[in-house]
């Protein structure tokens, strides 16, 4: 079976390009990524969701887990 990996690199250089609008649509970095893409985004977290869930047994929904660098590294 193959699987597709998405890397983002560079999430930081959009911020600076926003740093003037409010926060609310201003990009997620790290904390809460998975909170904020989920109101634009709810099947590509629900996927990413479920796979972080079945492989490595942890919940990004729950707060102290959503976290984009946190599993960033548990995919790479």
């Amino acid at each position: 079976m193959s699987r597709k990996v998405c890397f983002i690199i560079g999430a930081g250089c959009t911020v600076s390009d926003v740093a003037a609008r409010p926060a609310k649509s201003r990009p997620p970095l790290d904390k809460s990524f998975f909170s904020m893409a989920n109101t634009a985004h709810p099947d590509w977290v629900s996927q990413i969701a479920g796979y972080v869930q079945e492989n490595h047994d942890l919940n990004i929904r729950d707060p102290e887990n959503d976290s984009l660098e946190k599993v960033m590294s548990l995919v790479y």
